[in-house]
């Protein structure tokens, strides 16, 4: 099964701007998420890319709640 970006960041919890960002090779470990099911347009993400971006949203969110009550 395959997702466009809109749907995959509406079940993910991830906004379109992070997955394209996430997409992007840059940096010195490269991109954090390929879409496994096409890297060229249309982007179409799989049921696993988007469960990953549902974790990676989900940690984030603690991290900056952990961060807001430790100041």
């Amino acid at each position: 099964m395959s997702y466009e970006p809109k749907l995959a960041a509406a079940l993910s919890g991830a906004t379109l701007r992070q997955l394209s960002h996430w997409r992007r090779a840059s940096g010195p470990k490269g991109a954090v998420l390929v879409p496994e099911i096409s890297t060229e347009r249309p982007i179409l993400y799989s049921f696993r890319e988007v469960s990953h971006s549902a974790s990676v949203c989900s940690c984030a969110k603690r991290l900056r709640c952990r961060r807001s009550a430790a100041l």
